[in-house]
Protein backbone atom coordinates (compact mmCIF):
# COMPACT_ATOMS: atom_id res chain seq x y z
CA UNK A 1 0.00 0.00 0.00
CA UNK A 2 1.51 3.44 -0.86
CA UNK A 3 0.49 6.72 0.43
CA UNK A 4 -2.05 7.42 -1.95
CA UNK A 5 -4.05 4.37 -1.54
CA UNK A 6 -7.28 5.12 0.14
CA UNK A 7 -10.21 2.83 1.27
CA UNK A 8 -12.54 5.65 1.19
CA UNK A 9 -12.99 9.57 0.69
CA UNK A 10 -14.40 12.69 2.07
CA UNK A 11 -12.95 11.42 5.75
CA UNK A 12 -14.21 7.79 5.75
CA UNK A 13 -17.94 9.08 5.00
CA UNK A 14 -18.32 7.47 1.22
CA UNK A 15 -16.80 4.19 -0.78
CA UNK A 16 -14.25 5.07 -3.60
CA UNK A 17 -16.99 4.75 -6.41
CA UNK A 18 -19.24 7.17 -4.92
CA UNK A 19 -16.82 9.59 -3.56
CA UNK A 20 -15.48 9.37 -7.40
CA UNK A 21 -19.50 10.13 -8.48
CA UNK A 22 -19.70 12.85 -6.34
CA UNK A 23 -16.38 13.97 -7.82
CA UNK A 24 -17.54 14.22 -11.24
CA UNK A 25 -20.88 15.86 -10.31
CA UNK A 26 -19.52 18.70 -8.19
CA UNK A 27 -17.02 18.44 -11.63
CA UNK A 28 -20.25 18.91 -14.16
CA UNK A 29 -21.34 21.80 -11.70
CA UNK A 30 -17.83 23.82 -11.51
CA UNK A 31 -17.50 23.37 -15.06
CA UNK A 32 -20.74 24.94 -15.32
CA UNK A 33 -20.45 27.68 -13.47
CA UNK A 34 -17.79 28.97 -14.83
CA UNK A 35 -19.25 28.73 -18.19
CA UNK A 36 -22.30 30.42 -17.12
CA UNK A 37 -19.59 33.39 -15.61
CA UNK A 38 -17.61 33.27 -19.12
CA UNK A 39 -20.75 33.80 -20.94
CA UNK A 40 -21.99 36.39 -18.83
CA UNK A 41 -18.93 38.07 -18.96
CA UNK A 42 -18.80 37.84 -22.89
CA UNK A 43 -22.44 39.22 -22.68
CA UNK A 44 -22.35 41.97 -21.04
CA UNK A 45 -19.04 43.31 -22.58
CA UNK A 46 -19.17 44.87 -26.27
CA UNK A 47 -17.17 41.72 -27.91
CA UNK A 48 -17.16 43.55 -31.04
CA UNK A 49 -14.76 46.09 -29.11
CA UNK A 50 -12.11 43.54 -27.78
CA UNK A 51 -9.32 43.03 -29.64
CA UNK A 52 -8.13 40.00 -31.75
CA UNK A 53 -5.90 38.59 -29.02
CA UNK A 54 -9.08 38.52 -26.63
CA UNK A 55 -11.54 36.85 -28.48
CA UNK A 56 -8.46 34.34 -29.17
CA UNK A 57 -7.70 33.48 -25.20
CA UNK A 58 -11.81 33.71 -24.95
CA UNK A 59 -12.40 30.93 -27.28
CA UNK A 60 -9.24 28.76 -26.12
CA UNK A 61 -11.01 29.20 -22.23
CA UNK A 62 -14.07 27.62 -23.95
CA UNK A 63 -12.36 24.93 -25.32
CA UNK A 64 -10.74 24.15 -22.08
CA UNK A 65 -13.81 24.30 -20.52
CA UNK A 66 -15.56 21.79 -23.07
CA UNK A 67 -12.61 19.40 -22.54
CA UNK A 68 -12.78 19.77 -18.57
CA UNK A 69 -16.57 19.25 -18.85
CA UNK A 70 -16.40 16.10 -21.27
CA UNK A 71 -13.42 15.05 -18.87
CA UNK A 72 -15.94 15.04 -15.53
CA UNK A 73 -18.77 13.33 -17.67
CA UNK A 74 -16.32 10.51 -18.86
CA UNK A 75 -15.27 10.30 -15.09
CA UNK A 76 -19.12 9.71 -13.81
CA UNK A 77 -19.38 7.29 -16.77
CA UNK A 78 -16.34 5.42 -15.78
CA UNK A 79 -16.79 4.94 -12.36
CA UNK A 80 -20.76 3.98 -12.57
CA UNK A 81 -19.92 1.47 -15.18
CA UNK A 82 -16.39 0.23 -13.15
CA UNK A 83 -14.35 1.17 -15.74
CA UNK A 84 -10.79 1.45 -15.06
CA UNK A 85 -8.74 2.24 -18.07
CA UNK A 86 -10.93 5.61 -18.69
CA UNK A 87 -10.05 6.11 -14.93
CA UNK A 88 -6.28 5.81 -16.21
CA UNK A 89 -7.00 8.72 -18.97
CA UNK A 90 -8.79 10.44 -17.26
CA UNK A 91 -6.00 10.60 -14.31
CA UNK A 92 -3.49 11.71 -17.43
CA UNK A 93 -5.74 14.49 -18.47
CA UNK A 94 -5.86 15.87 -15.04
CA UNK A 95 -2.36 15.66 -14.78
CA UNK A 96 -1.73 17.66 -18.01
CA UNK A 97 -4.34 20.04 -16.03
CA UNK A 98 -2.80 20.40 -12.87
CA UNK A 99 0.92 21.28 -14.94
CA UNK A 100 -1.07 24.34 -16.65
CA UNK A 101 -2.91 25.56 -13.41
CA UNK A 102 0.76 25.76 -11.95
CA UNK A 103 1.92 27.97 -14.87
CA UNK A 104 -0.82 29.92 -14.59
CA UNK A 105 -0.09 30.45 -11.34
CA UNK A 106 3.67 31.09 -11.93
CA UNK A 107 2.87 33.57 -14.34
CA UNK A 108 0.46 35.68 -11.99
CA UNK A 109 3.42 35.45 -9.25
CA UNK A 110 4.66 38.48 -10.84
CA UNK A 111 1.47 41.06 -10.49
CA UNK A 112 2.22 39.91 -6.89
CA UNK A 113 4.41 42.59 -6.20
CA UNK A 114 1.93 45.24 -7.46
CA UNK A 115 -0.73 43.65 -4.89
CA UNK A 116 -3.70 43.59 -7.29
CA UNK A 117 -6.93 41.93 -5.27
CA UNK A 118 -8.44 39.91 -8.86
CA UNK A 119 -5.16 38.70 -8.95
CA UNK A 120 -4.63 37.80 -5.85
CA UNK A 121 -7.76 36.35 -5.51
CA UNK A 122 -7.56 33.97 -8.47
CA UNK A 123 -3.99 33.12 -7.43
CA UNK A 124 -5.68 30.89 -4.05
CA UNK A 125 -8.70 29.83 -5.99
CA UNK A 126 -6.25 28.32 -8.83
CA UNK A 127 -4.34 27.19 -5.58
CA UNK A 128 -7.28 25.27 -3.67
CA UNK A 129 -8.16 24.09 -6.62
CA UNK A 130 -4.54 22.44 -7.10
CA UNK A 131 -4.70 21.14 -3.99
CA UNK A 132 -8.34 19.90 -4.60
CA UNK A 133 -6.99 17.81 -8.14
CA UNK A 134 -4.55 16.10 -6.23
CA UNK A 135 -7.07 14.99 -3.87
CA UNK A 136 -9.38 13.77 -7.04
CA UNK A 137 -6.26 12.29 -8.55
CA UNK A 138 -5.73 10.40 -5.12
CA UNK A 139 -9.63 8.77 -5.02
CA UNK A 140 -9.55 8.02 -8.64
CA UNK A 141 -6.08 6.02 -8.52
CA UNK A 142 -7.05 4.61 -5.57
CA UNK A 143 -10.47 3.46 -6.80
CA UNK A 144 -8.70 2.80 -10.19
CA UNK A 145 -6.17 0.20 -8.43
CA UNK A 146 -9.04 -1.70 -6.62
CA UNK A 147 -11.04 -2.29 -10.07
CA UNK A 148 -7.92 -3.54 -11.22
CA UNK A 149 -7.36 -5.90 -8.06
CA UNK A 150 -10.74 -7.09 -8.62
CA UNK A 151 -10.60 -7.65 -12.44
CA UNK A 152 -6.95 -9.57 -11.54
CA UNK A 153 -8.65 -11.99 -8.94
CA UNK A 154 -11.57 -12.72 -11.22
CA UNK A 155 -9.65 -13.41 -14.02
CA UNK A 156 -7.50 -15.71 -12.02
CA UNK A 157 -10.27 -17.46 -10.51
CA UNK A 158 -11.70 -18.02 -13.81
CA UNK A 159 -8.62 -18.93 -15.47
CA UNK A 160 -6.21 -21.27 -13.33
CA UNK A 161 -3.17 -20.90 -15.73
CA UNK A 162 -3.52 -16.98 -15.72
CA UNK A 163 -2.50 -16.99 -12.12
CA UNK A 164 0.56 -19.55 -13.24
CA UNK A 165 1.20 -16.64 -16.57
CA UNK A 166 1.44 -13.77 -13.68
CA UNK A 167 3.52 -15.79 -11.46
CA UNK A 168 6.61 -15.86 -14.26
CA UNK A 169 5.94 -12.32 -15.35
CA UNK A 170 6.25 -11.43 -11.61
CA UNK A 171 9.09 -13.51 -10.91
CA UNK A 172 10.67 -12.57 -14.29
CA UNK A 173 10.97 -8.95 -12.96
CA UNK A 174 12.38 -9.24 -9.43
Amino acid sequence: MTAVDLKSCFCGCLPLKKGCIGISIFSIIQVLIYLGIQINAMVRSRIDLWPAEALVLVSLDIAFIGLNLCAAVALLIAATKEMPKVLQVWLIYNAVNLIFIKIKIYNNLQYIIYLIPGIMIWMCVDTIMMILFWYYMAVVNSFRKTLVAEQNTTMEMDDPSASLWLDKVYSCTL
